[in-house]
């Protein structure tokens, strides 16, 4: 008696791919900008497939200290409006800046666990946290010393933070210049400089006869993040 078996191979199914994509509103925090030191960082997972992805992500971060308010994990759930395949979950970080460290960045990762369909993947963003205000210097630069009378002169004033801004932030000092002078003179192009940018800004200063240019006074009105 022959007895003959059949197996049947399981078939096996490639799992779709998938790209996750983070970002966090708002993206600057820290006591220097007035919006608090708490960021909303928001997973996006898009499969290759048909379906959305579903499962849950991990956070994690590099950097200035911190923390996240109700754990560092978070199930991915239906986008309202988007694509069919894409889905997302959020969490809020919360930073703790360093005391002396004026700006640091901060790399905020996500981790996509996978599920049955789908791969793993993982994508990450950039947050800067102040501590406090930039702070700045300002340097005033004349044309002349000395002027004959109804003479005038271009004076610069160049504004530049005390401590680099990490990358691939770019702050420069934005905002308002305004001029006092030392002896009788008058600015025909008025006393502020306007938003300037690069920061420096030109007015002009008119002169009694030979009469030493006095030093100015430098007040830089700045903006936030930045002090005078």
């Amino acid at each position: 008696m022959v007895s003959s078996f059949a197996y049947a191979t399981p078939s096996v199914h490639a799992q779709f791919t998938t790209v996750t994509t983070v970002s966090c509103n708002p993206i600057i925090i820290g006591p220097g900008t007035g919006l608090g030191r708490s960021t909303v960082c928001t997973a996006t997972v898009t499969s290759s497939s048909d379906s959305s992805p579903t499962g849950f992500v991990d956070f994690s971060f590099q950097g200035s200290p911190g923390t996240f308010l109700l754990g560092d994990s978070c199930e991915l759930g239906p986008i309202m409006g988007s694509l069919p395949n894409q889905a997302s979950c959020s969490v809020t970080w919360t930073a703790f800046p360093r005391p002396g460290q004026p700006a640091s960045a901060v790399i905020m990762t996500a981790q996509y666990r996978g599920d049955v369909c789908c791969e793993p993947s993982s994508g990450s963003t950039v947050i800067l946290v102040l501590s406090g205000p930039e702070t700045t210097t300002t340097i005033v630069v004349c044309g002349a010393s000395k002027l004959h009378d109804h003479k005038s002169t271009g004076c610069r004033a160049t504004v530049s933070n005390d401590f680099p801004v990490p990358p691939p932030f770019s702050l420069p000092p934005t905002g308002t210049v305004s001029w006092e002078r030392g002896l009788p003179a008058t600015f025909p192009m008025g006393s502020p400089c306007g938003s300037f940018t690069p920061p420096s800004c030109l007015p002009h200063q008119q002169m009694p006869i030979q009469q030493a240019a006095p030093p100015l006074s430098r007040l830089w009105l700045g903006n936030l993040p930045w002090l005078q």
